[in-house]
């Protein structure tokens, strides 16, 4: 079965949980149309991973896991001075602030479009100062609509939709990174295990990691996957790193 996708864009550019509900109908809930034929093929990438966890584990490493985001001082522990320039290639993450939402007549108005005889403008004021406070999260605001105002799901995302304030906020950067290298995450895991176990540590992480590369190509990832460990105890030398 074919659908029209682009008739359903464009429905949905109309009134989107109409059209939402009413795709429902094309799919198919009873029949036997399709049966699962043997196509595996596991990727080459977990493969190496499995081979590399084991030689890890067999070495006598313990397997950690270690954060995707890091803060950006543990870049300035690894690299110190280059870190400026380590930077201009770590993905940099932001949040989206909690847009201030005033009903003006205009709006009631326009609701009053969506629910005639609508009289719960004080409790909506209410929900919407709750949503800025951050005592409502953003993905329970059409469900706190529906529950608290007494009024249908898409008339909810329809009330939601009059305010612009939720399209145009913009993403405020902090000082969270996807890390670029592995080695940054270890700081504050060494830094709170030197007191949970007994020197010597022996970890290793396998896991993904993040640059903001200037050219993607087959050596030039967003994301890559790789293998680190580390080693904290008393006495350590080059020979020994070079050995293990």
């Amino acid at each position: 079965m074919r659908i029209d996708a682009k008739k359903l864009l464009k429905d949905a550019q109309k009134d989107y949980e109409r059209t939402w509900a009413e795709s429902a109908k094309l799919v198919k809930v009873k029949g036997k149309y399709f049966t699962l034929i043997n196509k595996k093929s596991p990727h080459p990438l977990f493969d190496l991973i499995a081979k590399t966890r084991s030689i890890f584990l067999e070495m006598g490493f313990e397997e950690v896991i270690t954060p995707l985001i890091t803060e950006e001082c543990h870049v300035y522990l690894q690299y110190g001075p280059e870190a400026p320039v380590i930077l201009d290639r770590i993905f940099y993450l932001a949040g989206l602030p909690r847009a201030d939402i005033g009903i003006s007549k205009e709006k009631i108005s326009e609701i009053n479009k969506i629910i005639p005889h609508f009289k719960e403008i004080k409790q909506l004021q209410h929900i919407f100062r709750r949503y800025k406070r951050g005592e409502i999260e953003s993905d329970d605001l059409t469900e706190t609509l529906v529950e608290e105002l007494g009024v249908k799901e898409e008339q909810a995302t329809k009330i939601i939709s009059l305010f612009p304030e939720f399209q145009e906020l913009k993403p405020v950067p902090t000082k969270l990174t996807l890390r670029s290298h592995t080695t940054s995450s270890w700081f504050p895991i060494l830094k709170e295990m030197q007191y949970q176990e007994p020197l010597p540590l022996q970890l290793f992480s396998i896991g993904p990691k993040f640059r903001r590369e200037q050219r993607l190509d087959v050596k030039h990832l967003y994301e890559s996957w790789t293998a680190s460990m580390a080693i904290m105890a008393e006495e350590i030398s080059l020979e020994d790193g070079q050995e293990i």
